[in-house]
């Protein structure tokens, strides 16, 4: 997964594609479960935040974060996506987060 900054308090969709073992076909999730997890970097037992992410496809699927989930946030953040399919879990990629705190304007 690549790595990626946003500033805390503000709205942001994450967008996912997960595919089967080959790498090259996408995986059915269409009856499957998603959350996401994001802890601080370096604290994979301590959940900061977890969302329940929204089918949006074939293999595909997003997270909204609300501008109340990241509003007291700020530092490096490690996130994981997480699909239960009949409970079966799969994570299929992790990736830093770095969340920066906003600059108030005077």
């Amino acid at each position: 997964m690549e790595e990626f900054s946003i500033i805390a308090g503000n709205d942001f969709l994450l967008e996912f594609t997960v595919y089967q073992d080959d790498g090259v076909n996408l995986l059915d999730i269409s009856t499957s479960t998603i959350k996401w997890v994001l802890s601080p970097f370096g604290q994979p037992s301590f959940t900061a935040l977890q969302k329940t992410g929204t089918i949006t496809g074939v293999g595909t699927f997003s997270v909204a974060l609300l501008s109340a989930d990241t509003a007291s946030l700020s530092g490096k953040y490690i996130q994981q996506p997480i699909v239960d399919s009949g409970g079966i879990i799969y994570r299929p990629a992790q990736g830093c987060v770095f969340i920066q705190p906003q600059i108030v304007a005077t």
